[in-house]
């Protein structure tokens, strides 16, 4: 939920049920919300995950130049990537919408 809207919804809550509450209630919510807003966007948990992504694109680029560098003279060995994409077209679908329902993730938790 992004903040005008939890900032509303907020504000008809204490609008709607005021006797219970202490009477500086108010001023406890605005300082924590004032002080999520000014907290860092990245969690530890972003932090984690954007460093096992470099990892795994590091371990890749690694293999790729251990294993695959003696190939790339030669088209060879994109037959079985093409083999596979013109046999299995469901499998490659597949994973271009997993590949864009990630990005759309990560671009929404970014963004909010």
């Amino acid at each position: 939920m992004k903040n005008p809207e939890r900032s509303a919804a907020l504000a008809r809550a204490l609008a709607a049920q005021t006797e219970d509450l202490p009477k500086d209630f108010a001023k406890q919510v605005a300082s924590l919300a004032e002080a999520e807003d000014k907290s860092s966007p990245w969690s530890w948990n972003d932090v984690g995950l954007l460093g096992a992504f470099v990892a795994m694109i590091g371990v890749c680029v690694a293999g790729w130049f251990t294993f695959g560098a003696s190939e790339s003279g030669t088209a060879e060995w994109f037959d079985p990537v093409i083999g596979t994409v013109t046999t299995q077209p469901w499998l490659v679908i597949g994973v271009v919408g997993i590949a864009i329902v990630q990005l759309m993730t990560f671009r929404r938790r970014a963004t909010t």
